[in-house]
């Protein structure tokens, strides 16, 4: 039996974890009678290493212009995801979840404090209380998944979590708003287990990581940064609750795109 190995970013020998980890599995292999290729850096004049394995160095006559040819696939790989409708529809939706759970959690508490009256302890203590029951119902959103499949369950859950931001923004209370607070909580976390579902779904497995990492790259960014920004500024010209309503109202909007797009996501 043998094996090629292709590792063009690890040096061989050299005292890196990377290293160290890819030369003892290659020589495990070849102790259990494999022939073991291994396609790596070596140095100028490489040491000879009795340990079995037949070292090719990267840009060696045997594979020529391997680290083009790695560059050339991964600048494909980003360039087919960006390409990808699935991609954009995907990044709208984490972008109205991180900015439904933590843009509206770190202006919250101003809203609470400023526009409510409520002392700031207690104000703290209801914000965190809301979050753990949103861990709770996450046992319920895994069971509408599976019930009534992704898809549906994202329509669902991006419908309840627009609808309980715009109820926190219009309506007021000392008790109804921390009531609302709760549902908002637990609406949004139901958005991060069907999402990722959804994600595995649309991406093969060659693209799926790669996927992942610019969804949430792009959705933190705009979700966990753009969107307090833009709820802070809005609230020093208004209000806090206006703002909330208007993001409200905005998510809700998605829910067309989500629906038509349902039907064609595909990479």
């Amino acid at each position: 039996m043998k094996v090629l190995m292709v590792a063009p970013s690890v040096k061989i020998p050299e005292n890196l974890a990377q290293s160290v980890h890819q030369h003892e599995f290659a020589k495990r292999l070849v102790e259990n009678g494999i022939e073991v290729h291994l396609v790596c850096r070596r140095p100028k004049d490489p040491p000879e290493l009795e340990d079995g394995v037949v070292y090719h160095k990267i840009m060696s006559k045997e594979f020529p212009l391997k680290r083009p040819v790695f560059t050339l696939d991964t600048v494909r790989m980003l360039n087919k995801i960006v390409k990808s409708p699935s991609y954009w529809v995907m990044i709208s939706l984490f972008i109205v979840s991180i900015g439904s759970s933590v843009g509206l959690y770190s202006m919250i508490p101003l809203f609470l404090v400023n526009e409510m009256g409520m002392d700031r302890p207690w104000a703290n203590s209801l914000i965190g209380l809301s979050r753990v029951f949103g861990i709770v119902v996450l046992f319920l959103s895994g069971w509408i998944t599976n019930r009534f499949g992704p898809k549906n369950s994202m329509t669902f859950f991006l419908s309840t979590t627009g609808i309980f931001t715009l109820l926190f923004g219009a309506l007021r209370g000392q008790v109804l708003t921390p009531i609302i607070m709760f549902f908002q909580a637990a609406s949004v976390a139901c958005l991060f287990p069907v999402g990722f579902t959804v994600l595995s779904i649309l991406f093969p497995l060659q693209l799926r990581g790669v996927a992942v990492s610019l969804v949430m790259l792009v959705a933190f960014s705009l979700g966990g940064g753009l969107i307090p920004s833009a709820i802070g500024h809005w609230a020093e010209a208004f209000s806090f609750s206006s703002a909330f309503a208007l993001f409200g109202i905005l998510s809700l909007c998605l829910l067309p795109l989500f629906r038509r797009a349902g039907n064609r996501l595909e990479v």
